[in-house]
């Protein structure tokens, strides 16, 4: 679920991209409800990325996604496969790692080198 709070880190701070995502899983939970059709709720991304559409925004993107469960952190990189497919994880490139962090930061910039 896309969060209107977005954070922008310079590609080259391992540390600032770790602290970021930690941010981001704070501020994680479940239960949200799936927005309207009408909803403008990535507004803060396009404008982040410096792009007026999504379609725009899906053609230049790149995806991973960093999941938490029971003390663990799954990082997936995605296959972009357009604006109108979407994202495909790339299940053969998941990297776990314990949920103290070391190595976070740098293990999220290699699946985004991996990510296509």
């Amino acid at each position: 679920m896309a969060d209107t709070e977005v954070e922008i880190v310079d590609p080259n701070d391992e540390l600032g991209l770790e602290t970021a995502i930690v941010h981001a899983l704070a501020r994680s939970r479940g239960g949200v409800p799936t927005p309207a059709r009408d909803a403008n709720h990535i507004t803060s991304l396009l404008k982040a990325a410096n792009v007026s559409s999504w379609s725009t925004f899906v053609k230049l993107a790149k995806c991973v996604e960093v999941f938490a469960k029971e003390g663990v952190l799954e990082i997936t990189p995605y296959q972009n496969l357009g604006g109108s497919d979407g994202f495909e994880p790339m299940t053969e490139s998941v990297t776990h790692l314990t949920e103290d962090v070391t190595g976070l930061g740098a293990s999220v910039l290699k699946a985004l080198v991996v990510a296509k």
